[in-house]
């Protein structure tokens, strides 16, 4: 049930890792935890943490984004990384270098 101009948060399932918003300080959390069960409420879930098992709204949960490891994409075939674009020569600049005029004392110009 969302409140005027508000919008519903989606459901989390057990076992969602989720990071979890300090209610005094309003800091998310970096370890986060995860989903361990939902209250009568509907509204609420039971989460466990590094620290402990803690009660928070669910506007106090916010899902974890998936690890590196599950985002990476495998290598296509054919690709060796020798092969790649990286092994190219270098850009270099075409602008020609000047010697720097360094002011000496005693000397005239």
């Amino acid at each position: 049930m969302a409140g005027a101009g508000g919008r519903e948060l989606a459901h989390l399932e057990i076992g969602t890792p989720v990071h979890v918003q300090d209610p005094i300080g309003r800091i998310w959390t970096a370890c986060g935890g995860a989903i361990v069960g939902q209250c009568d409420s509907g509204r609420s879930y039971i989460v466990s943490t590094p620290t402990g098992t803690v009660r928070r709204n669910r506007r106090f949960l916010r899902p974890a984004p998936p690890s590196r490891e599950a985002i990476a994409k495998p290598i296509a075939s054919g690709y060796a990384p020798g092969n790649g674009p990286s092994q190219t020569k270098p850009r270099r600049s075409c602008r020609q270098i000047k010697k720097t005029v360094r002011f000496q004392a005693g000397s005239q110009p």
